[in-house]
């Protein structure tokens, strides 16, 4: 799109140059425009009057088209707390000075507080700031579509996309309300925001990018309600199909047709999460195959604090060693660090992996 606009506002071939970075130029006012970009010929028809016509979604596109910024982008949504913190913080030790990590959360002041904890963190550590990305705090309520659309505005405008997304901002249920009462902000931000995030960062993801969007095992097939299987699946799921299902779910919670409090309600939403997942790792799979990104879905366990722990429940920074083995090269567990075998990175794409393992069905 940012292409598109771009050109259709007939800048000079010089422009273009200074613009995108492009190695030649061809302009023809009358008939056509192209130019080179990365190897690939894009050309631009001027439209007549009257050939409008509903168009489909536009592909992903080729992040050669697009003005990048030297070091790596990296975000953290939900990045003010526990889990998101603690990766936020990981990421924080790992990335170069030339790299620029993003804190989100829905309001300014918590990007803002967290933001300032990790730097006040890393002056106490005697490693100094010169050393370290970049920190940036950028709020986004990920359940709003137009601020989510704004964030990725803003990625692409800064830097021209994006390397590192992890989503890791939820909804959790509250043990003493009807599940009527919470089922359409619960699903509104794990299911819809899950959608809203693909839809809008996987757009600008670069060549080698890591999405990961944080869930839980509950979400497996296996635990689905039989009659929402089949457009729960990962291996076959659709973004409408998943949209649909997760509507039709809420539907039969508010007309008191299944008994949906607790575990039931959160494992269909989670199981949508899983299946947007797989949606989306087939469409880069299928339109931007050389371009080695990753779409995961990681299940972190039960984190504390959290009340009553089990005995194993890792801490939020055991909890992001393993995710962050994903997403930042280096960083995390190595093999033979886990116990069993560690799975490769490649076999993560479009699954849900656990303990740096694929987690079968």
């Amino acid at each position: 799109p940012y292409l598109h606009r771009f050109l259709r506002n007939r800048p000079s071939a010089s422009r273009i140059q200074r613009q995108l970075g492009v190695s030649s130029v061809c302009l023809d006012v009358e008939k056509l425009q192209s130019c080179t970009v990365g190897g690939f010929c894009l050309r631009i028809l001027p439209s007549s009057p009257g050939s409008a016509r509903p168009r489909p979604p536009p592909p992903l596109p080729s992040m050669a088209a697009l003005p990048t910024t030297g070091g790596r982008i990296a975000v953290v949504t939900g990045g003010n707390k526990t889990l998101g913190f603690a990766l936020v913080l990981g990421l924080y030790e790992r990335l170069g000075p030339d790299d620029y990590l993003y804190v989100s959360s829905r309001t300014t002041a918590k990007c803002q507080q967290a933001v300032a904890q990790i730097q006040a963190r890393a002056g106490r550590g005697g490693g100094g700031l010169a050393l370290r990305p970049t920190l940036v705090a950028l709020a986004m309520d990920i359940a709003d579509e137009a601020s989510v659309a704004s964030f990725a505005r803003t990625l692409l405008q800064r830097h021209g996309g994006v390397d590192i997304f992890v989503s890791n901002a939820s909804a959790k249920l509250a043990p003493d309300v009807a599940a009527a009462d919470q089922v359409d902000n619960f699903m509104g931000v794990n299911n819809r925001g899950t959608a809203l995030l693909l839809h809008h960062l996987l757009r600008i993801l670069r060549p080698c990018g890591r999405f990961i969007v944080l869930s839980s095992e509950q979400g497996r097939l296996i635990n689905v309600p039989e009659h929402h299987r089949p457009a729960l699946d990962p291996a076959v799921a659709t973004f409408p199909g998943v949209d649909q299902a997760v509507a039709d779910y809420a539907r039969r919670v508010h007309d008191g047709e299944t008994e949906a409090f607790g575990q039931e309600l959160n494992v269909v939403s989670r199981a949508g999460q899983i299946a947007l997942v797989g949606a989306a790792a087939r469409q880069v799979s299928q339109e931007r195959p050389e371009d080695g990104i990753l779409v995961v879905a990681v299940c972190p366990g039960l984190v504390r604090p959290i009340r009553d722990p089990p005995a194993t429940a890792p801490s939020p920074e055991d909890a992001a060693r393993d995710i962050l083995w994903l997403v930042a090269d280096g960083a995390g567990v190595e093999e033979g660090e886990v116990s069993g075998e560690t799975a490769s990175r490649l076999e993560c794409h479009g699954k849900l992996v656990q303990h740096c393992k694929v987690v079968e069905e």
